[in-house]
């Protein structure tokens, strides 16, 4: 009885065609070179990768992008917590700052929450 470890991957596009990493070169007649930019010496990969531990897809926002856009939200406390009256709390909700220059948004009133 014969057994498949892994089995075969199926098509034969490679991770380095989207990943943030790779610098390639495409030759006219489709020749291709691919530098690792991941690591320090900059090896040449001479093969499809089908799984890769430094992998960072292209097609998808970066961290930083996503820091520069995202609301930041704040809490604070205002007396007593739980199911005892007197207590809230106040919720401060705030744009990201985007410059001079950009669209000014309205400031936000802060929200009074009550428990």
């Amino acid at each position: 009885m014969d057994r498949v470890i892994g089995g075969t991957p199926r098509g034969s596009t490679s991770l380095c065609g989207t990943c943030r990493h790779a610098h390639r070169i495409v030759g006219l007649n489709m020749q291709e070179v691919t530098h690792c930019n991941a690591v320090s010496h900059t090896p040449i990969v001479r093969f499809p990768v089908a799984t890769c531990s430094t992998y960072n897809d292209q097609r998808l926002p970066s961290m930083e992008a996503m820091q520069s856009i995202a609301w930041e939200v704040r809490t604070r406390n205002r007396g007593q917590v739980g199911f005892a009256p007197g207590g809230g709390r106040e919720i401060e909700i705030r744009p990201p700052d985007r410059g001079e220059g950009a669209n000014p948004m309205p400031s936000p009133t802060p929200y009074q929450v009550k428990p």
